[in-house]
């Protein structure tokens, strides 16, 4: 979670056009917890591939690369990993968002505020917490500019408490990164160097920047779910052109090993 930031004064509900702004290559990951279902939270990432508009610019549609992921639960169970790509239409751009309300007869009161590394949220919260009769007992629901919604919290009163919940934990937006991504893919533990990638993201070409003279280097490049898909081998100097080729868009590992030692980075492809 992150910290509120600062509250707003006389801040206006957000539209859909203000929430779903997403370009190319923004990635929103969220985290699930349900008391129900005991052991480690689910991770849940939305990688921006492409956007469109139509005609008369009044609805947006946004090509989504999707991962459902959740970590083992004990030493010797597996992982559950699931991905699919769709496309998401956002439309009646210039309306309000609508917040769900599932605490009945609960009213929900608006809440504005600066959160995740300055973002604007708008939140609505019950006014009041129901009673025992009323379930669930608490939901509050936000939604955010240019990263999505909603996000939610969902509290039952009766045989637990019960929770359910999607917090919004990471993205990576406009070269912002805020919190931490969580990934199933294969990491490299040892940094000894950090290089640069400029741009990033790129569309056909992008220059990766050495600290120093390399010799013997190697890039490797990864899906976001493992897979290698380029080795690069025998890379001499301080710097290397990497071109998309035959690279889909979407967001990638890219790892640089110099003398038995790796850094990776994310690397984005619209």
């Amino acid at each position: 979670m992150f910290l509120t930031i600062q509250n707003i004064q006389a801040q206006t509900p957000l539209t859909n056009r203000q929430i779903f702004d997403f370009s190319p290559g923004d990635v929103m990951q969220g985290t699930h917890f349900f008391t129900e279902t005991p052991g480690p939270p689910i991770y849940e990432t939305y990688f921006i591939l492409n956007k469109t508009e139509s005609k008369l610019k009044d609805t947006l549609f946004y090509k989504i690369r999707h991962c459902y992921y959740r970590p083992p639960s004990c030493q010797n169970c597996p992982a559950t990993e699931e991905y699919d790509t769709f496309t998401k239409t956002i439309t009646n751009l210039d309306s309000y968002a609508i917040h769900e309300n599932k605490t009945f007869q609960c009213s929900i009161v608006d809440t504005f505020y600066y959160n995740f590394c300055l973002q604007r949220v708008w939140e609505k919260k019950p006014g009041k917490l129901d009673s025992n009769w009323f379930e669930p007992a608490f939901h509050n629901t936000y939604f955010v500019e240019g990263l999505g919604g909603p996000y939610f919290h969902i509290e039952y009163s009766q045989g637990g408490p019960t929770i359910r919940d999607f917090e919004l934990t990471y993205f990576s937006k406009n070269r912002l990164s805020c919190g931490q991504f969580y990934s199933g893919v294969k990491s490299f533990e040892k940094q000894g160097f950090k290089f640069k990638i400029s741009p990033n993201p790129f569309s056909e070409t992008t220059v990766l920047e050495f600290p120093n003279e390399f010799t013997n280097a190697s890039i490797t490049i990864y899906t976001i779910n493992g897979e290698l898909v380029r080795e690069i081998n025998n890379i001499q100097g301080n710097g290397y052109t990497l071109n998309k080729d035959n690279l889909n868009s979407g967001v990638y590992i890219i790892s640089v090993n110099h003398r038995g030692t790796t850094s990776t980075q994310k690397l984005l492809i619209y």
